[in-house]
């Protein structure tokens, strides 16, 4: 057997396995987007659950704080305290604070559904980009196919010319 049928078998295997090899990038940011896509998913359930937690613990802390000033209205009353100058300003002091701390617990719950509703677009945006150069090493693939097969062609044409290798 001579070169040239080798260096034809070579050069399509070149060109086969040069393709292949795109195809398996491709195949793997394809993958690496559907896992991307999941986890922007759960970033975007644990923004809604950040959410339902913040209302879940201002409902706790209202409820709490309630009984809170329960008892210290009934301390106030039983120890015979009237309700103006100072116990008011308390009791005023009390709620002022109240507000305070759900308004914090309601800001903290926004910026963590924020942070996973942002970390969501980047995991998405990690997953398109993934996606993207899959698709551009299949493209590559095939001109360094095409490359390939032309460069073997070029050798084959060339020792069945001139007779040989240099």
């Amino acid at each position: 057997m001579g070169a040239t049928p080798l260096l034809l078998a070579s050069t399509g295997i070149a060109a086969v396995s040069t393709i292949a090899a795109g195809q398996q990038a491709r195949a793997a940011g394809r993958y690496q987007q559907t896992l991307a896509e999941q986890n922007a998913q759960i970033y975007e359930d644990k923004a809604e659950r950040a959410i339902e937690l913040g209302e879940y613990t201002t409902q706790r802390f209202e409820k709490s704080f309630s009984k809170t000033l329960s008892s210290v209205e009934r301390a106030y009353a039983s120890s015979g305290v009237k309700m103006r100058g100072t116990p008011l300003a308390i009791i005023e002091d009390y709620l002022t604070e109240s507000e305070i701390e759900k308004a914090n617990i309601d800001y903290n719950a926004r910026m963590q559904n924020t942070e996973f509703k942002d970390a969501a677009v980047l995991s998405r945006m990690e997953g398109q980009l993934a996606a993207y150069q899959g698709r551009q090493r299949l493209i590559a693939s095939y001109y360094n196919a095409g490359s390939t097969l032309l460069g073997g062609f070029g050798q084959a044409k060339y020792i069945e010319q001139y007779g040989g290798l240099t």
